[in-house]
């Protein structure tokens, strides 16, 4: 009873969580229209009608009400002249003529053209099948209007092809450089903390504390440093200041996650090898680093994660379009299209599937890394 209680409670902070992937899953299948919807909809629809031969039509929906309702036409305000839906509670008689009080402060005097008793919709057909005495937008109840799923997956294709150079460029920029760092960022942490963890040397804890005590360093205090040294190497809009540090074991997490699982392993193992001739690099690279297996796809998950959503380093050090990571590419993307969020989730969803991909595939590593990091003996 108390496991299937524990399980009941993972699962809805779960589906807490997940309600943001979710939305913006649905937003992307959606078109402008829906997006901005009242009330809002998970499901991406569209919605069919008959046109003036009888022939079903897909429609794009304006503004629906689902309540009693009128078709008005202005007769003050700046939009004087429009016909638009409003709902009948809006109407007002006040000095022998109908005024209707919309968003601003002061009512509008409208001529009501039609009533709908069980609400309206305001629907614009395709323009290469709208006669030409067709108006623009036609106004029917909503129980004419067929509803069917229609996931727009053109958003992906749009937002693919929207930015000045394709978006797998800037995949494969971002590919690289967190496949380098992944690779210097594993192997040198790992071989540092070999060394914390099976050889004694004088001062050993107090570089190891010193090494630790880095965490707590702003990345903002050695920002300005770091770009004035890569300034002076030439190295400034380049993958260097990007890849290069990875190889110096610049993670003290990763060290300090390594160097725990290490201390987890028998002495023994050294010992039998060194009494086959085997030296002390030998040991870490064929003896050691194969059973770290958990440990080091723990390091290069984390470390994916961090290179992969990166967006100060490549702010800061890359500068020309050719160059771009893809957080980059979505901050240009959000400027140019900053009201279409439709695009905008699609391009999203193109940042994370790597990121949630790699996670089920290494789960089970990730997951057994982090706890037997803290085992010893």
């Amino acid at each position: 009873m108390k496991r299937s209680l524990l399980h009941i409670i993972a699962l809805a902070i779960t589906a807490v969580f997940m309600i943001p992937l979710l939305w913006a899953i649905s937003t992307a299948l959606k078109d402008r229209v829906q997006v901005f919807a009242t009330p809002p909809r998970w499901v991406p629809v569209a919605y069919r009608a008959l046109d003036e031969a009888g022939t079903p039509q897909t429609v794009t929906v304006v503004t629906r009400i689902d309540a009693p309702a009128a078709e008005v036409k202005l007769l003050s305000g700046p939009q004087a002249g429009q016909t638009i839906p409003v709902e009948q509670t809006a109407l007002r008689q006040r000095e022998g003529q109908t005024v209707a009080q919309l968003r601003a402060v002061e009512p509008v005097r409208v001529e009501v053209l039609r009533m709908f008793p069980n609400g309206v919709a305001q629907v614009r057909f395709p323009s290469q099948t709208r006669s030409p005495k067709q108006p623009l937008n036609v106004f029917m109840p909503p129980q004419q209007l067929t509803e069917y799923v229609h996931p727009q997956w053109s958003n992906f294709t749009a937002a693919w092809r929207s930015l000045p150079l394709p978006f797998h460029w800037f995949l494969l920029n971002t590919y690289t450089i967190t496949a380098i760092a992944v690779i210097g960022q594993t192997l040198s942490c790992a071989l540092v903390a070999y060394g914390f963890a099976r050889f004694r040397f004088r001062g050993r804890g107090v570089l190891f504390m010193l090494l630790l005590s880095t965490m707590m360093l702003p990345p903002q205090v050695t920002m300005i440093p770091l770009f004035l040294i890569w300034t002076k190497l030439h190295a400034v809009d380049t993958f260097v200041p990007l890849t290069l540090p990875a190889y110096f074991a610049t993670s003290a997490f990763s060290v300090f996650l390594l160097r725990q699982f290490f201390l987890g392993l028998p002495r023994e193992l050294d010992e039998a090898a060194m009494i086959d001739g085997c030296g002390p690099f030998r040991i870490w690279w064929q003896i050691l680093l194969p059973l770290c297996r958990p440990a080091l796809v723990t390091v290069a998950v984390l470390t994916f994660f961090a290179g992969w959503d990166d967006f100060a380093g490549p702010l800061i050090y890359l500068h020309r379009l050719e160059n771009y990571t893809v957080s980059l590419a979505l901050r240009m993307f959000q400027d140019q299209y900053g009201t279409d969020y439709s695009l905008i989730m699609a391009a999203a969803l193109v940042h994370i599937v790597p990121v949630v991909a790699l996670f089920f595939l290494a789960q089970r590593y990730f997951v057994r890394g982090i706890a037997m990091s803290g085992l010893k003996g």
